[in-house]
């Protein structure tokens, strides 16, 4: 009895599990990687829509010759308003998706209280400059007197970046050290309530 190919594994099985681990490392990492990813992508698609459709939304009403627009902050700051102005265009099915992130999803009943929304708007009017910041991810809470930290806890995504939507549509996603940075981020109005 040969009692040397009963001992162990040998080098080539250790290879061989080597590389399976690494294979499967490879194709296992671009979902865990890219799932915040997904989350960015679709809190941005969400401001976006938001953006846009209270755009068109005022472009109707001044057409119209209507003296109260769409703009956030045309409704005393109040959210919960302005979302009732925009279910006047978009679904409130709709309106919950966009406010709404992977991980983080929002009940039906919760869209006319922004804080429990993964998003933060802005008291944003017609006329305010198009570079001031109308909708950011909830864990940007900048104010007019200055930026806070992002914190890790804040939903949707702690303090690794956050999104900014401008009134004028232009969008970004922005790392942690650009908080309060007007410059790069643009201008903010107070937060609605």
């Amino acid at each position: 009895m040969n009692l040397q190919n009963q001992a162990g594994v040998t080098k080539v099985e250790i290879l061989v599990i080597f590389v399976v681990v690494i294979v499967l490392a490879m194709v296992v990492l671009p979902f865990v990687t890219g799932y915040q990813d997904r989350q960015f992508i679709w809190v941005m698609s969400g401001s976006r829509q938001l953006q846009l459709a209270t755009f068109n939304l005022s472009l109707e009403r001044e057409a119209a010759g209507e003296t109260h627009l769409a703009w956030p902050g045309e409704h005393e700051g109040s959210f919960s308003n302005w979302i009732v102005t925009l279910s006047s265009i978009l679904s409130t099915n709709d309106i919950q998706k966009m406010l709404s992130a992977p991980g983080f999803p929002l009940r039906h009943e919760d869209i006319y209280s922004m804080n429990k929304t993964t998003l933060r708007v802005y008291s944003v009017t017609k006329k305010s400059d198009s570079g001031i910041v109308m909708i950011s991810s909830a864990n940007f809470t900048n104010t007019p007197s200055g930026g806070e930290p992002l914190q890790e806890s804040s939903k949707p995504f702690g303090n690794k970046r956050f999104v900014v939507m401008r009134k004028g549509g232009d969008g970004q996603i922005y790392q942690p050290q650009f908080v309060g940075n007007t410059n790069v981020i643009g201008g903010y109005a107070p937060l609605c309530h």
